[in-house]
């Protein structure tokens, strides 16, 4: 129809800006992009997982060049290097894909949006708002996984829902847990959203079994250990080539981060840290640290990762409007999104507060697709016409 028409439209002039204006950009940037396109350059060259600089000196071997398996995951580096003859092993070629990356993201947008309400017109609406934000415009001027790794959970929560969609929805799932794993470790905190729509599925049939309905299917418990096995085997490949190229199917390095006191201590060479390190600290300081955490990450992933625009119109949720057309449209799925959001919220800000001010962020940005969806509804229980919903929307897309 003609939203699909003006989605690709948009969907073109969003690409073609982002490709224009990183025609200049001369440096992979973060030590995260500078890995990823390095890994993928050096697996053409070499054959061999190596990169020639060090980030993390908390690990007890040293050595340049070194495999970074130690500390990073390979995944946004396997895919440049497949996609290697399309231009991946460059730098501006791996731009280009994460700029596609990026519209792969915000298509969950659509997705949810036509499931949850079944109008184009507010899957477009929210399509354009995703693919938008500001995460979407700096992920397309460094080859950073931060897009990949949205994308992937994004598509998993999109996918995995209370109200089972159907076994290749299920399975595509899994593929993106294990998509996802492949580019960060945080990934395996999607267990929690899986379990609680695996619970809640589970006690919507026992409802309905109570009012003598028929039982819908996934919803058993056999259903459930099947989707938390292959949970598990969506993990395994990332294990695996741990155990080809390290040796081992679980490395240590990524746990020093839990004794981590500030981001310092990554280039703190020589005094490892370690529990007892972390504890000299004092009760105070670990306490004050996570509370400070955990309030500098809800202001950052609210004020800069959703922005100000589109969080104005939230508390409209609140507000019962006249309009029986406008509360007709539902909210899409919360419990996945909301689940993962919580979960992600108490590690980085209880267990891992040093990196969790910056690495929240970026897992919060998976959440963006459903966000946007959810402020576009807003918007329009906000308003009080179309016309005003049309003008409103316009304007938080605008910004």
């Amino acid at each position: 129809g003609g939203e699909r028409r003006a989605a690709a439209v948009i969907t073109l002039i969003v690409i073609a800006l982002r490709v224009w204006f990183a025609r200049k950009v001369t440096f992979c940037g973060t030590p995260d992009s500078c890995y990823a396109l390095g890994l993928a350059q050096n697996l053409a060259r070499y054959h061999a997982f190596r990169v020639p600089f060090l980030f993390d000196l908390q690990l007890k071997h040293l050595q340049v060049p070194n495999t970074g398996l130690e500390y990073w995951r390979p995944g946004v580096s396997l895919l440049l290097y497949l996609l290697g003859p399309l231009g991946g092993l460059t730098l501006h070629g791996a731009l280009v894909i994460a700029t596609l990356a990026g519209v792969v993201w915000a298509s969950a947008a659509w997705f949810v949006a036509k499931r949850a309400t079944g109008s184009a017109k507010i899957a477009l609406a929210s399509y354009t708002l995703c693919l938008l934000l500001s995460a979407g415009w700096g992920g397309s001027l460094t080859p950073d996984p931060t897009l990949f790794y949205a994308a992937a959970i994004a598509w998993f929560l999109a996918l995995f829902t209370v109200e089972r969609q159907g076994m290749v929805q299920d399975v595509l799932a899994l593929v993106c847990v294990a998509a996802a794993y492949m580019i960060r470790n945080d990934a395996g905190l999607l267990l929690i959203p899986l379990t609680v729509a695996l619970w809640l599925r589970w006690r919507a049939a026992e409802g309905r079994q109570r009012r003598g309905e028929g039982v819908p299917a996934g919803s058993s418990a056999g259903y459930a250990a099947a989707m938390l096995v292959g949970f598990g085997l969506a993990l395994a490949p990332m294990h695996l080539l741990y155990r080809h190229v390290l040796g081992t199917a679980f490395p240590a390095g990524a746990g020093q981060a839990l004794y981590l006191n500030d981001l310092s201590d990554f280039s703190n060479y020589g005094v490892l840290v370690s529990l007892h390190t972390m504890l000299s600290h004092g009760v105070k300081h670990l306490v004050t640290m996570r509370v400070g955490a955990a309030a500098l990450i809800v202001y950052r992933v609210l004020a800069l990762v959703l922005g100000y625009p589109a969080l104005v119109f939230l508390p409209a949720l609140a507000v019962r409007r006249d309009s029986a057309e406008t509360w007709a449209i539902s909210l899409p799925e919360l419990a996945g999104p909301v689940a993962f959001g919580v979960t992600v919220l108490v590690v980085y800000s209880l267990i891992l507060p040093a990196v969790g001010v910056f690495s929240a962020l970026r897992s919060s940005t998976a959440l963006l697709p459903v966000v946007s969806v959810v402020v576009v509804i807003a918007i329009l229980r906000a308003a009080r016409s179309r016309r005003m919903a049309l003008v409103l929307t316009a304007t938080v897309i605008a910004i």
